[in-house]
């Protein structure tokens, strides 16, 4: 009966990390360059469950078919099958798919078309997002809005003519003049990125960079790739399974409860 309780707590557990995800994914359904989260779940170790101590009148001869005596054999333990012992989160998993693409009039706003990354310098090395809402500080460089310099590919990018221009190649031009091209790089595998908060992903061991093919679109942003409908689904999902582990926990509570109090009290 105890199993009983953790497996439902378990569960319980799993659907409210899950339920989490979903409102992280909505709250940031206008947030460019976001990439809609999902959990892994996986069950625990699932045992075999059979009968034990059963018993059947034992038959020695014909004549017990019919008058079977008062004599009971045990029988060998019966398999019923299997028992799962509860889910629990394993990991979390991101959908990198390309998200929709709108037009901002912003010289600065920049997405990328295709599979690839913008490269930042941050207090922690060099990070990289989607989210190409950029602007020009005070020194004339290309930079997010927390201040993270964008790089090119010889180093931070300076824009000091009042005309800017970013070919779909990357190359960026200030007024007549060209001032490098952006650093735009992707990966092998893009799950092994760390999520570094902000639209921000870090390199880990696992990660690999390769050429990127994305093309850059100047005046538009990436929007976030998540379907409201369908995280509103999940979500209902979520809450369900929830209250149905809920409801398994109660009545495991109830009857352990019964089993404390009145199976063994002596008869009055």
């Amino acid at each position: 009966m105890m199993r009983g309780l953790y497996t439902a707590a378990s569960g319980m557990i799993a659907e409210l990390e899950r339920q989490d995800t979903v409102a992280n994914n909505l709250a940031n359904v206008n947030t460019s360059g976001y990439k809609r989260h999902a959990t892994l779940h996986q069950d625990f170790e699932r045992l075999m469950i059979s009968r034990i101590n059963a018993t059947a009148p034992r038959i020695d001869s014909v004549r017990d078919l019919v008058h079977p005596n008062n004599e009971f054999a045990v029988l060998a333990p019966t398999p019923l099958g299997m028992l799962g012992t509860g889910s629990h989160v394993v990991d979390s998993w991101v959908d990198h798919a390309q998200g929709a693409l709108r037009e901002t009039g912003n010289s600065f706003d920049l997405a990328l078309e295709g599979s690839g990354y913008f490269v930042l310098e941050t207090p922690q090395g060099l990070a990289y997002t989607r989210n190409g809402a950029f602007t020009r500080n005070a020194q004339g460089e290309l930079v997010t809005h927390a201040g993270y310099r964008v790089m090119g590919e010889n180093g931070p990018l300076t824009l000091n003519g009042p005309d800017i221009n970013i070919s779909r190649e990357g190359l960026v031009r200030s007024g007549n003049q060209a001032v490098g091209r952006l650093q735009i790089v992707d990966f092998a595998e893009p799950q092994a990125l760390r999520k570094a908060g902000d639209s921000l992903y870090l390199e880990t061991d696992g990660t690999f960079v390769i050429p990127s093919q994305a093309q850059v679109r100047q005046g538009l942003l990436e929007a976030a790739n998540v379907e409201v409908a369908q995280e509103m689904i999940q979500m209902i999902s979520a809450l369900r399974a929830y209250q149905i582990n809920q409801k398994a926990l109660q009545s495991q509570d109830d009857l352990m409860g019964r089993a404390v109090n009145d199976v063994g009290r002596p008869a009055a």
